[in-house]
């Protein structure tokens, strides 16, 4: 189970009355922060989150919290926050130890933990952290009277997301870790005496030259390989010719053979 530290959505109004005012949006955002160091476990924190939250799309300070909100406002405290749409994705995130935002229909969650009818059922945000394989642990900041984690079965869970409609969730990972820079130490200089160094140079001077020579010699290939090429073309037209001669010359023999063979036809 991961350790989030529970933190109630539940305020007293002017009236004195408890009210949770749409705050189980932010509740969760700053249990999750809170347990990453980001923010006190703190329901001034929640406020302060709450703000944050509206100021992302200018809705009233009492709107509902979106997934949009509390991803943006997650991310600008240094948290990996991403919206889930799946059961696997959310089991994959507990199992890492990212607590998991749920989307729920609260009116299906078993056992109760806070009095049925109007202001505490409706669609409600819990945060999941962690499971086993009868029940969901989770911080929901709307139980009461006694304010603490609740452990609701998993049937009752999966009943109040298909209340919902289809699994709607925002996972919370930490950020990655700065990479740590290592120094290589710098290679330590090898002394070169002087006759090292000019038997290095004379080496160097020796290719050097060798390349020069291998270059002149491929300048030389290339002008021989052009004459080749142009001596090849000239020989080409001159057979082009010859061959259009020896047609022009057949062509006469031919009409010559055919008056021919006419006149002795008559």
């Amino acid at each position: 189970m991961i350790d989030c530290p529970f933190i109630s959505q539940l305020l007293p109004d002017a009236n004195g009355r408890l009210t949770g005012a749409n705050r189980c949006g932010p509740a969760g955002v700053t249990s999750a922060l809170a347990h990453f160091g980001k923010v006190p476990a703190t329901q001034d924190a929640m406020l302060a989150i709450t703000r944050e939250e509206h100021n992302v799309d200018g809705t009233p300070i009492n709107s509902y919290t979106s997934f949009q909100d509390a991803i943006v406002v997650s991310q600008a405290h240094g948290i990996v926050a991403q919206a889930v749409y799946s059961w696997q994705a959310i089991y994959n995130a507990l199992d890492t130890g990212a607590p998991v935002m749920l989307l729920v229909d609260n009116s299906a969650l078993l056992p109760k933990r806070y009095p049925d009818g109007p202001g505490w059922l409706a669609h409600h945000l819990i945060l999941l952290t962690g499971y086993d394989g009868h029940v969901f642990y989770a911080n929901d900041p709307l139980v009461y009277p006694v304010l603490s984690p609740a452990q609701y079965t998993v049937p009752s869970v999966i009943h109040a997301v298909a209340g919902i409609g289809s699994v709607q969730a925002v996972a919370f990972w930490p950020p990655a870790p700065d990479p740590v820079v290592v120094s290589a130490p710098a290679p330590e200089e090898t002394p070169v005496d002087d006759t090292e160094r000019q038997a290095m140079q004379a080496q160097i001077d020796g290719l050097n030259g060798v390349t020069a020579e291998m270059g002149n010699q491929v300048a030389a290939l290339h002008e021989e390989i052009r004459h080749v090429r142009d001596d090849l073309l000239a020989r080409a037209v001159e057979i082009g010719r010859t061959l259009v001669q020896v047609k022009r010359v057949s062509a006469r023999q031919y009409r010559a053979l055919a008056a021919e063979l006419s006149h002795l036809a008559d």
